[in-house]
This record gives C-alpha cells, structure tokens and sequence, in this order.
C-alpha cells in the first residue's frame, strides 16, 4: 500500500514547484494552507496543483481520481485546509480504491 508519506511528499514538491514559478513566497510545509482566507495561492496555482496531483496519481499509480469534485472538500477544514490534509484525504480515496502498487 501506498504510504501517507510518499503523497505528502509529492504535495510538497508540487507546492514547491509553484512557489519557485510564480514567484509566492511560501513556506512550504504539511501546514501550507492551500484555500482559505490565510492561503497565499491564487485560484491558477490551485488548480496547477490539483490538476498535478492527478497526472502525478494517473503516471505514477495507475488510476485517475478526481479529488476536486466533492463541494465539502472546498471548506477551510476540508482536506483542501492544507497539505497535510490533503495528504491524508488522498491516502485515505487511494486506500477506498484498493490500490496496492
């Protein structure tokens, strides 16, 4: 099975890789918010993000998941609050999809 670790660190890199193109200044960390009022990304860099995790869970694990299509996951306590939840909600939609590379 996947471990939280390794999506938390393709999170991470993703976020850093956004913060270095656009320029933002981020801190970038499991406590990086990324929507809310306290997120430094705007709605492009968001959407890089998300559509990068899904080319990154589609090349690396095979299967394709749209995680931004639940309205729920857009609140500040969603799993969108910051990177560590989304590291969590994305091990735990891979875990409810049986994938075991």
């Amino acid at each position: 099975m996947i471990k939280r670790e390794t999506i938390s660190h393709m999170i991470l890199e993703i976020l850093e890789r956004i913060n270095q193109e656009e320029g933002l200044g981020l801190e970038v960390s499991e406590e990086t918010v990324i929507i809310g009022e306290s997120s430094q990304l705007d709605s492009m860099a968001f959407l890089d993000l998300i559509n990068a995790i899904e080319e990154w869970m589609d090349n690396t694990l095979g299967m394709f998941i749209s995680i931004s299509s639940d309205e729920e996951n857009f609140e500040p306590d969603g799993p969108f609050g910051n990177a560590g939840r989304l590291a969590e909600y994305l091990t735990e939609m891979i875990k409810k999809e049986g994938l075991n590379p």
